[in-house]
């Protein structure tokens, strides 16, 4: 299902538009081109920060416009409920890919630190109840 916070992921980052497009190429030309901004044949189904996506009230088919009113992308209700529901799924995708590798990494500067404490224990510097007291506290955020 389109909704207000579905569509405003997508034109709020110019290239999801652009991926948008690309999924909707297929089956229809999408250039951009300025429009009226449907004031008479088209109704708004979602507005955000001056985007909207219109559906025709005589042929169904939809269309994205930008503040501007240009269009952006266009296709059946269908397809651009497709489009859009596979731009988030890919984009929800790379924010999971993103996420695992940001702990990773956090995991591994975690792991280095604890190395270097027990490096300061093994000279000394740090006690064992020192080192002990750090080790739960930085295990505890891994």
């Amino acid at each position: 299902m389109i909704n207000t916070k579905n569509f405003s992921l997508i034109v709020s980052n110019p290239k999801l538009i652009g991926e948008l497009c690309e999924l909707l190429g297929g089956d229809m030309p999408n250039w951009e081109m300025s429009t009226a901004g449907g004031k008479v044949f088209w109704n708004n189904l979602i507005e955000c920060n001056g985007w909207r996506l219109q559906q025709n009230k005589l042929t169904g088919h939809c269309r994205i416009l930008d503040p501007n009113d240009y269009r952006k992308a266009w296709g059946s209700e269908s397809v651009m409920r497709n489009a859009i529901n596979r731009i988030l799924q890919m984009q929800q995708s790379k924010e999971t890919s993103y996420n695992n590798s940001s702990i990773n990494e956090n995991k591994e500067e975690l792991l280095k630190t604890l190395e270097k404490l027990g490096e300061l224990r093994d000279k000394g510097i740090l006690s064992q109840e020192e080192f002990n007291e750090k080790k739960v506290k930085i295990l505890s955020q891994i």
